[in-house]
C-alpha cells in the first residue's frame, strides 16, 4: 500500500490514551495524522512527544481553538491529501475501537478502492439510551444518503 494510506486520530484531551492509540494504530499504517483540536498542554505536550519519537510518520496539525471532532475530522483529511494520501482510516483518540479490526478495513479498501467504508457500532447494554439511539439515528441516515 506504500503511501496511499494513513491513519487519522482526531484528539481533544486524551493525554492518557492517545499514545497507545497510535502505537496501536502503526502496528498497521504506519503513517499517523493526529489532529488536535485544541487540546490542553498535557494533551499537546504527549502529542508533540509521539510525533518527536517518529516524526517522519506522526505528522501533527494543532487547531488553535477546539471546534469539534468532526472539523477536526475534516482538517485531518485535508492534510493527508496535502500529505499525498489517498485514503484515510479514522479512530478516535480515547481507545473505544477495536485496533485489529483494521485489518478488515485494509481489505475492504483494496477490494474498493473508490468506496467509502464505514464500520458499525457495536453497542453494549451499558450504553445510555440517548447515545445508543441517537447513533442508530445516524447510522439510518448515512444509509439512507
Amino acid at each position: 500500500m506504500a503511501k496511499t494510506v494513513c491513519g487519522l486520530v482526531p484528539v481533544y484531551n486524551n493525554p492518557k490514551t492517545i499514545g497507545k492509540v497510535v502505537a496501536g494504530l502503526q502496528h498497521y499504517i504506519k503513517d499517523v495524522i493526529i489532529a488536535d483540536d485544541g487540546s490542553n498542554a498535557e494533551t499537546r505536550a504527549v502529542i508533540d512527544q509521539l510525533a518527536a519519537q517518529d516524526p517522519a510518520h506522526i505528522h501533527v496539525l494543532h487547531l488553535p481553538v477546539n471546534r469539534g471532532k468532526g472539523a477536526a475530522v475534516k482538517a485531518g483529511l485535508q492534510q493527508a491529501l496535502a500529505l499525498g494520501f489517498s485514503h484515510a482510516l479514522q479512530v478516535d483518540a480515547d481507545g473505544q475501537h477495536d485496533l485489529g479490526d483494521i485489518p478488515q478495513f485494509l481489505e475492504c479498501m483494496q477490494a474498493a478502492p473508490e468506496a467509502l467504508i464505514l464500520g458499525a457500532p457495536q453497542f453494549g447494554n451499558d450504553i445510555p439510551a440517548i447515545r445508543k439511539y441517537g447513533r442508530k439515528l445516524t447510522t439510518l441516515m448515512i444509509a439512507l444518503e
